[in-house]
């Protein structure tokens, strides 16, 4: 499944595109977030939306730091206005930084997140999906901290 929110034919959570770069789909929920904050839906419809786009952002993240490792944090919306380049241009995090900014959304998804859904949303995420997605991340900072610890101590 994927979800739009608000963004025709643009999904944001597409397994199928796992393979390409994800910072399009971080866009669209930092979009989505600075957006949501002025809508005029009902607040438990705003709060479960906002807790599914951090799960978005964590999972694109975590996506993206299993690959490479650190990379840059954008957790705001940029605009391109034609000579702001230099403004846009951001460094690259530490893994460790980047692990915990998606144990951080992770959290907020959780928080704001029901349990279970009835049978007309039953692929929407839940707290325990992302109740996984930190699990798995903290398993992946510790896989990294353990190979690094290995790597040096040789049995030569």
């Amino acid at each position: 499944r994927s979800y739009s929110w608000g963004y025709p034919y643009t999904p944001v959570l597409d397994l199928s595109s796992l393979q390409q770069w994800e910072y399009n789909k971080i866009r669209i929920a930092n979009v989505f977030l600075q957006n949501i904050q002025t809508s005029t839906l009902n607040e438990d419809l705003k709060q479960r939306w906002t807790a599914e786009a951090h799960f978005v952002r964590a999972f694109h993240y975590f996506t993206m730091a299993k690959r490479y490792g650190g990379v840059p944090l954008i957790k705001e919306v940029q605009e391109y206005t034609g000579n702001n380049v230099e403004e846009l241009k951001v460094p690259r995090n530490t893994e460790e930084e980047v692990w915990n900014f998606i144990a951080e959304e992770c959290d907020l998804a959780i928080a704001g997140l029901p349990e279970s859904y009835g049978s007309t949303d039953q692929f929407r995420v839940t707290k325990y999906a992302a109740a996984a997605l930190k699990a798995s991340r903290l398993h992946q900072s510790l896989w990294h901290r353990t190979v690094e610890w290995l790597g040096r101590y040789s049995c030569r």
